[in-house]
């Protein structure tokens, strides 16, 4: 007796899907695993964060094999509120680049509150002044952190 193979190889096809769900099961238990990292490095620092976000092609994917980069908004213990990308992966831990604020309470405490003897355009121009000092201060944490950059 003949057997006669179908020429649509179910089989393979099945395989090939097997390994594709397998991979994407494995990618999202790791995204999640990477969120509670970044959130407990966030937490360390007296941090609460607001949103993690994957970015595939954020700040240092080039030549990235290991890590996983996401864009993360978080607010720190006086309500200001910044951004930075962290790279992360199962056994390097969480490596910020990029840190920036991106607004202040203190700000606008500043400009909502009156200053006796000064005038709204005063209050504006410390309030620029503020955030550009944050943003060099910043900066010099950046490299800090990272000497090669």
């Amino acid at each position: 007796m003949v057997l006669l193979r179908s020429s649509f190889p179910v089989e393979g096809i099945f395989l090939v899907l097997l390994v594709l769900v397998l991979v994407l099961a494995c990618r999202l238990f790791a995204g999640s695993l990477d969120r509670k990292r970044i959130a407990a490095h966030f937490r360390e620092r007296g941090q609460t964060v607001r949103s993690i976000v994957w970015a595939p092609f954020g700040t240092g994917w080039l030549g990235e094999k290991d890590s996983r980069i996401y864009k993360v908004h978080f607010e720190d213990s006086e309500g200001n509120t910044s951004s930075a990308t962290a790279k992360t992966s199962m056994l390097s831990g969480v490596y910020l680049t990029e840190e920036r604020a991106a607004s202040t309470k203190r700000g606008q405490a500043l400009h909502e509150e009156s200053r006796p003897g000064m005038s709204r355009r005063e209050v504006e121009d410390l309030q620029r002044e503020n955030e550009q000092l944050r943003s060099e201060l910043d900066d010099l944490r950046a490299l800090k952190r990272d000497p090669r950059s």
